[in-house]
């Protein structure tokens, strides 16, 4: 199951990488990971506007104490 595309960033920093590479993704990809996306968008609530303390604030606090 899919539900989003990874790249590296040494590639999608290359001039027209990233373009060529979303344009290489067929419809049918799309289709397929909107499907999962919905059948698994409950694992990914998200408080609008962002809440201190909130989803959003903790994924970054996380990111943050991996860089630290």
């Amino acid at each position: 199951m899919q539900i989003a595309l990874f790249v590296s960033s040494s590639d999608a920093t290359q001039p027209g990488w990233l373009l060529k590479f979303l344009k290489g993704v067929s419809p049918a990809q799309i289709r397929e990971m909107r499907r999962n996306l919905v059948q698994y968008s409950r694992h990914f609530l998200y408080s609008s506007p962002a809440q201190p303390l909130g989803p959003e604030d903790l994924v970054w606090r996380m990111v943050c104490t991996l860089f630290l």
